[in-house]
């Protein structure tokens, strides 16, 4: 017996389907299926390369950002305040797990750390006959100094080791002579271990910017000197290892006068 199937056509009523395609509904075949999966699988492998490198470039932008910040918020504390405030910078080997663990100088990892003289003086004096020593006898026990929120790692990012280009968007005002490189500061003077008073420090910064309460900005190191601003360089990595094209590289500036912090970008 024959399958039939009922219909209905507007404006002229019902009918039937008589013969063998009553009953039928028209579906996907498995191989058009097979053919939609895999075309949804080729556009998804394309995507996910694409996306982590969007991903990558906004967090090294926001990294920039917070530091940047850092250097800001340091500045208004110390004028706030009217005491000296004290911004330290170390890169760590990011293959060193940042749980509980002393930090030992890598790259891969930036950490910031900033402190302030806990009742207003310089504490740091240029005139003593031993600066270092005369430093860290007042620092040493962490009682001159109090801590300014937590230390800061970021990831996936490193310290140029060498100026990097003033041209572009990367130009800057100050020649090399009027500019210290503080990635490149040797014989630091200035120079203070996080936690404060432990033991065991898990960092040590030794490429610090003091702030002033008039909001200079200074680097006291055994370089000497007389320099207008202080930079670094910031390069993208990958764990530890350093994106050796430097494509998204960036600097910020510090004016030694004024502590004003500017952020250039390639």
């Amino acid at each position: 017996m024959r399958a039939r199937t009922h219909y209905m056509v507007e404006g002229r009523g019902s009918g039937v389907i008589d013969g063998p395609l009553a009953g039928r509904v028209r579906a996907f075949t498995l191989i058009e299926l097979l053919v939609v999966v895999g075309i949804i699988l080729i556009l998804m492998v394309g995507a996910v390369p694409a996306f982590y490198s969007l991903k990558g470039g906004s967090d090294f932008s926001s990294q920039l950002s917070l530091i940047a910040s850092s250097l800001e918020q340091s500045r208004a504390y110390s004028m706030a305040n009217n005491t000296y405030v004290f911004w330290g910078i170390q890169e760590v080997d990011a293959r060193v797990s940042e749980d509980g663990v002393v930090q030992v100088n890598g790259t891969g990892r930036i950490a910031i750390g900033v402190v302030a003289s806990l009742d207003g003086t310089r504490i740091y004096d240029t005139s003593a006959p031993d600066v270092p020593a005369d430093w860290s006898s007042k620092t040493l026990s962490g009682s001159r100094l109090i801590q300014l929120g937590k230390v800061a790692a970021y990831g996936n990012m490193s310290l140029s080791p060498t100026a990097l280009p003033n041209s572009g968007n990367l130009a800057r005002p100050g020649s090399a002579s009027q500019t210290l490189q503080l990635t490149n500061l040797t014989s630091p003077t200035l120079a203070y271990t996080l936690p404060l008073g432990s033991p065991a420090p898990r960092f040590s910064f030794e490429k610090c910017i003091q702030f002033d309460p008039q909001g200079a900005a200074t680097v006291i190191s055994a370089q000497g000197g007389s320099f207008h601003s202080f930079e670094m360089g910031f390069v993208p990595a990958h764990g530890a290892e350093v994106d050796p094209t430097k494509a998204n590289a960036a600097v910020l500036q510090v004016d030694s006068a004024t502590g004003v912090v500017r952020l250039h970008r390639r």
